[in-house]
């Protein structure tokens, strides 16, 4: 038996169909450049790699002060981002690009390609 949805679940389902299906925009509502990133967790030692329009708003997520950031990254909170490629004029191209990043290991992955914005890693030896 399916239970009806109640009104507080309707609108959690639309709050978070706002935050993730809608594109972000820039001005005279041109969407935003897709960006890899790759976050680094000192308490993990380990690099998570995504995609996104909002690096700053996603990065937030990830670290919990937001909803919707990705189990994978619950934990080893606090998560700082170390490095960024793009931008990618569409989703398609990003998820490319991040696949590549994704198939790299620990550091590989901060050499990936010129960077939009980079932090070198503090322990050359991290993972």
């Amino acid at each position: 038996m399916v239970r009806p949805r109640t009104p507080t679940q309707s609108a959690r389902s639309q709050a978070s169909t706002d935050l993730v299906g809608a594109p972000a925009t820039g001005n005279a509502g041109e969407t935003s450049p897709w960006i890899v990133y790759v976050l680094w967790s000192a308490s993990l030692e380990r690099t998570y790699v995504g995609i996104a329009q909002d690096v700053e708003r996603r990065l937030r997520q990830h670290n919990g002060e937001l909803v919707r950031g990705a189990r994978a990254t619950r934990a080893g909170r606090p998560w700082n981002l170390r490095i960024a490629f793009g931008p990618y004029a569409d989703r398609s191209a990003a998820q490319i690009a991040e696949a590549e990043v994704k198939r790299l290991s620990g550091v590989e992955r901060f050499a990936y390609a010129a960077p939009v914005w980079a932090e070198p890693p503090s322990d050359p030896q991290a993972r």
